[in-house]
């Protein structure tokens, strides 16, 4: 699995390969039973992707990317 952080978006990439078939599990979902993977989601503009974190459990992947501080605007008069 491959996540990535670049030009204001998350990239998110990876395989599923095919498992053996589980008759007694149930699923409510399956959006993809096998094969190659790929999405991307806009992020804001007020990131610091250097403090990003990503965890992996239980079939979960979380991605925790932190804002920065956010600097008040400016204002300017016209003379």
């Amino acid at each position: 699995m491959q996540i990535s952080i670049d030009r204001g978006a998350l990239r998110i990439r990876g395989e599923r390969r095919a498992a053996a078939d589980h008759p007694t599990r149930r699923y409510t979902l399956m959006e993809r039973a096998f094969g190659r993977f790929e999405r991307t989601l806009p992020l804001p503009h007020d990131i610091d992707a250097s403090k990003a974190e990503v965890s992996y459990q239980d079939g979960v992947i979380t991605v925790i990317v932190p804002k920065t501080k956010s600097i008040p605007p400016t204002r300017l008069s016209v003379s």
